[in-house]
């Protein structure tokens, strides 16, 4: 028995280090103009810009009028690589850069926890980290099935089933610790780099699930959307924000979207996209 569940805990820990290194490198190099030749709009953020924003577009782009757009994601990113890709984005004459706005104004607190007894384990994060590392085991099983079956990355994730509801797995990661950012003075340069370059850079914002939108509560969901704006306000730039809450089934989990949302958020940006910088 007690092999048995060693086995199972290693085999957790491998496939949750295999879907680490899976999903904390984006899969588009979008500084190489070969893989979407003249994109006219870049998207850069995190795993939420990764499951908001499709790889690539049909035919007609993701405006529907011909642009094509590339998007880049890094599932820890934070404001320092975000600022070094979009001065690469500048570097590469990208017309509309959208950047996801949470590295430069959000801390979950589940990057913050740490055991105040040096080396010591911290058993109750282990044990949500065991019950994901476990949920992406099972994931990562369904992916490979289904690549078996001949689906690419973006159509097996979109086989996720819709949020239940449970926030067990995610509550260490809240109450969410807002601030500006640290390095200002590296953005507001990238920035000026953009304008007069005559390149448009605009931060967006991504709904969530209701339930999660339930557990953060109005107060704290008021604060983030007021933090954002005032973000936005400082650094002269347009802020995007679709809504606070979209159903549950409209998401994999509590926060990232599944194909339902997905589809409804791209109708979301073609109409941002559409009006003219």
């Amino acid at each position: 028995m007690k092999g048995i569940w060693l086995a199972a805990v290693c085999l957790s820990l491998l496939g949750a280090g295999v879907f680490w290194l899976i999903d904390e490198v984006s899969d588009v190099d979008w500084t190489n103009r070969r893989s979407v030749p003249f994109a006219e709009i870049a998207f850069i953020g995190t795993s939420l810009t990764q499951s908001a924003i499709p790889n690539d577009a049909a035919p007609d782009g993701l405006v529907g009028d011909g642009r094509r757009h590339i998007r880049v994601w890094v599932r820890s990113m934070n404001e320092t690589i975000e600022t070094q890709f979009l001065n690469e984005a500048i570097d590469a004459k990208i017309p509309t850069i959208v950047l996801e706005i949470h590295p430069f104004t959000r801390e979950l607190s589940g990057g913050q926890h740490r055991s105040k007894k040096f080396g010591a384990i911290n058993f109750d994060r282990l044990e949500v980290k065991m019950r994901n590392a476990a949920f992406h085991l099972r994931h990562g099983a369904k992916v490979l099935v289904n690549h078996m079956r001949g689906l690419s990355n973006q159509e097996a994730a979109e086989l996720y089933h819709s949020f239940n509801g449970d926030l067990s797995g995610y509550k260490y990661l809240y109450p969410v610790t807002l601030r500006f950012p640290k390095e200002p003075d590296k953005l507001r340069s990238a920035l000026r780099r953009a304008n007069e370059s005559r390149l448009r850079v605009v931060l967006l914002t991504f709904p969530r699930s209701e339930t999660l939108v339930n557990y953060l509560g109005e107060t704290d969901v008021r604060a983030d959307n007021e933090n954002m704006e005032a973000f936005a306000k400082l650094f002269g730039l347009s802020l995007w924000r679709v809504a606070d809450a979209w159903p549950d089934d409209h998401f994999s989990d509590q926060a990232h979207m599944n194909a339902r949302g997905r589809q409804r958020f791209v109708d979301a940006m073609r109409a941002k996209l559409a009006v003219a910088p």
